[in-house]
């Protein structure tokens, strides 16, 4: 395939710029009153229209180069290409800033997992961002953990080990038949409820608000599994209550910091998975999976 050619026009270049940071700059009352450059913003639309490159754009960064996570390889090539291609429409000086500390950065480079028995079929899930990786092919037993507090860690103590760890109990999920209103606007009350602080219930697929629906610390949990050796830690990826198909993976933020304890791999399965497993343990019947996990790490 040919690389895309995207043609500089410094003089229309020059003209948005200074449109910009004349916008930035005027007071806000001489912004009212001072005249539109209509020719400028005919340029503008001119060039949305005939000669967008926002899908091509999109296309380098979300397909070619993929989830661009902080730290990782592919961050840092879609942020080289961003770099070369400001360069090629005529902007001068684009460059990298360096920012920080962050921490060591990390990528997924394999991920497998598969339930084995009592009737084989692939699972559709995803690890925890910054999550730890199996020494190849590993195989365990799936037990649900009913862990509500500090106190219950005695009941599970000894049992755990090589297990693969289900925590979250299940969620029962509805389908959504008529369009989810992304782009709706919302009202000042509406923007005011969501500044304060957020319940275990209403987010209980983010794993920064706290583990086992806020009731034991993250780091505390961690560690126990752990310690018990634990060959996985299963997580349940719904989205509140909705059943939409998307597994809501998230990232465990502090598991690149020094004072967090290391984890078993944490794995996010999609809502009917977790769900058939776990349905399957409750029932008595033993159920075994299997998880490949290979990971780098970057200073």
């Amino acid at each position: 395939m040919s690389p895309i050619q995207i043609r500089c026009r410094p003089r229309l270049l020059s003209l948005v710029i200074s449109w910009l940071i004349g916008i930035s700059t005027v007071p806000a009352v001489a912004q009212e009153v001072e005249p539109l450059d209509l020719d400028a913003i005919a340029l503008i639309r001119e060039e949305a229209v005939a000669r967008s490159r926002i899908m091509e754009t999109a296309w380098f960064l979300s397909d070619r180069y993929g989830s661009r996570l902080t730290g990782s390889s592919t961050l840092r090539a879609a942020a080289e290409w961003a770099r070369a291609q400001m360069t090629e429409w005529g902007l001068s000086d684009a460059r990298l800033e360096p920012w920080g500390p962050f921490g060591p950065g990390w990528e997924n480079e394999r991920f497998y997992a598969h339930v084995v028995k009592p009737r084989p079929f692939p699972l559709i899930g995803y690890p925890e961002s910054w999550t730890s990786g199996t020494d190849g092919r590993v195989q365990g037993e799936a037990v649900v953990a009913e862990i509500h507090s500090i106190d219950d860690f005695e009941q599970y103590r000894g049992t755990l080990r090589g297990k693969f760890v289900l925590t979250d109990p299940l969620i029962e999920t509805r389908q959504e038949f008529e369009p989810l209103p992304w782009n709706a606007r919302y009202t000042d009350e509406e923007l005011e409820e969501w500044t304060k602080e957020q319940t275990p219930e209403r987010f209980n697929h983010q794993p920064w608000v706290a583990y086992m629906r806020g009731r034991v610390p993250a780091d505390q949990f961690a560690r126990f599994l752990q310690q018990e050796g634990a060959a996985a830690w299963l997580r349940n990826g719904t989205f509140e209550n909705t059943s939409t198909g998307a597994v809501v993976a998230g990232a465990v933020f502090f598991g690149y910091l020094p004072s967090f304890p290391q984890s078993p791999p944490i794995v996010t399965l999609l809502t009917e998975h977790y769900g058939r497993i776990y349905r399957t343990v409750e029932r008595g019947m033993p159920v075994t999976a299997e998880l490949n996990i290979q990971n780098r790490w970057f200073e």
